[in-house]
């Protein structure tokens, strides 16, 4: 994350300074240059041929600069990216860093990478000032030269001391924007290296993509099916195999297992982060890979198991699905999740800003908020992954018994490893190394699966 952070800040700042200043200054000075080196030609044609000696001289000395200078940039890129995700390492996980004593740990650690950057960023400094250094030598040793020839001409007669001295002059100026083209060289170089690392960005592929004959949804039922899907994030791993399932409009479907079976990537294939290697996937027996990803996406609404507020109000956020919604809407979303009363208590309610990464709010209420939000965006299909997990039973309860009423003819996918989630789903789903072990209502599965027996047992639920 901190190597993108620098990439989409430092590099295109570096970037936007070459464009904007660098790139009107850098036409300033060749302008300067070609209309001091037409005067000097009338001056003087042999002194001026003399002087543009420099040009094929600069030219192999950049040529031989170049690779070095923008190595040396490329890894002081590199490394201002790692500082940043090592600060951001620092800010965000300065609660744990405390909780475990580590805080002296953490500064040592944050040390060495501001030193080492320190470091890069120097050798990258001091090749740029080498090689301005050494153009600053050359145009010395041209202008010397310029004053050397020129002085035997005066010594016989072929020239005055007053030409020689406005030559001279205009040749002091003419090298004078050759060394600022220098110094920017180095910038040049620079926000090359910061290019190349944006570019690297912007030209990756997307892992999924719409079809050009992608449709949109017609009048969505919701009836989700997968047909015998298969799936790996890397070849050869499969993570889901032979994954068959129906989940029916007004249903309530729980795809239950313990952690690493594989639960949250039905999730994501159903939302179309990810295309199965196997199988297909279908809405009302439509071919996800056929339909747009709008469309896909007005149909339904995720809420993921790591709860994400932006920037803004609490109203900004439940409304964020659905930005048309009124009011009254928003509120009775808020109450059905049970986060109205929590907002109530804030003084401006919700007006209430969030701080950045919603730290003004607990985990649960964080939560709640995401809830509300999917809900109020109105959806045919709600998936939940386990976005209960850290609300208490009690409002866990409340959630579930609102959804019910609300949730009425639309698919509901409950996502999760609780048995306090799934025991009054409609049907049950066991997943289970990536396959499907078993289906059933609760009662049935504890007669006959001894995987959710065992799970069941764990968390103290009550069996019989």
């Amino acid at each position: 994350q901190g190597r993108l952070v620098s990439r989409v800040t430092n590099d295109a700042e570096a970037l936007k300074r070459l464009m904007s200043t660098g790139v009107v200054g850098l036409f300033a000075d060749l302008l300067m240059a070609v209309v001091i080196l037409a005067v000097m030609a009338v001056l003087d044609l042999q002194l001026t041929l003399v002087a543009m000696l420099i040009a094929p001289v600069l030219a192999l000395v950049s040529r031989g600069f170049q690779g070095w200078i923008k190595n040396a940039w490329r890894t002081a890129r590199r490394n201002v990216a790692s500082l940043t995700g090592k600060v951001q390492d620092l800010m965000y996980g300065a609660k744990v860093t405390k909780a475990l004593t580590q805080e002296e740990r953490s500064l040592i650690e944050f040390d060495e990478v501001n030193e080492q950057n320190m470091r890069v960023q120097i050798r990258a400094e001091s090749v740029s000032v080498a090689f301005t250094g050494v153009v600053t030598v050359l145009s010395s040793i041209m202008t010397a030269a310029v004053w050397y020839l020129g002085g035997q001409r005066v010594m016989i007669a072929s020239q005055t001391l007053g030409q020689l001295v406005a030559f001279s002059q205009y040749a002091t100026n003419f090298f004078n924007p050759i060394q600022n083209l220098a110094l920017f060289y180095g910038e040049i170089q620079s926000a090359i290296a910061g290019a190349e690392r944006i570019f690297s960005i912007l030209d990756l592929e997307p892992e999924v993509s719409e079809a050009p004959d992608a449709v949109d949804l017609p009048k969505v039922e919701g009836h989700v099916r997968f047909k015998k899907v298969g799936f790996s994030y890397v070849e050869g791993q499969p993570v889901l195999q032979d994954i068959s399932f129906d989940a029916h409009p007004g249903e309530r479907l729980a795809i239950f297992g313990p952690t690493g079976a594989g639960k949250s990537s039905i999730i994501n294939l159903l939302g179309r982060m990810y295309d199965p290697q196997e199988g297909s996937i279908e809405i009302d027996g439509v071919d996800l890979r056929r339909v747009k990803f709008d469309s896909l996406r007005r149909t339904l609404s995720i809420v993921l198991q790591e709860p994400y507020l932006f920037s803004g109000t609490i109203a900004y956020n439940l409304k964020f699905g659905r930005p048309q919604a009124t009011d009254e809407e928003m509120i009775k979303a808020a109450k059905i999740v049970g986060i109205h009363e929590s907002v109530m208590r804030f003084g401006d309610g919700y007006d209430t800003v969030i701080l950045e990464r919603g730290t003004n709010l607990s985990y649960g209420q964080r939560q709640l908020v995401c809830l509300g939000r999917a809900i109020l965006a109105d959806p045919r299909i709600l998936v939940f992954d386990e976005a209960t997990s850290s609300v208490d039973p009690y409002t866990e309860a409340l959630i579930q018994n609102a959804l019910k009423e609300e949730m009425v003819n639309r698919t509901v996918l409950l996502v999760t490893h609780r048995v306090s989630t799934v025991r009054d789903a409609d049907r049950i789903i066991i997943l289970n190394e990536g396959r499907i072990e078993d289906v059933g209502s609760h009662d049935g599965l504890i007669e006959r699966n001894e995987l959710y027996r065992r799970l069941c047992e764990m968390q103290l639920v009550a069996i019989g």
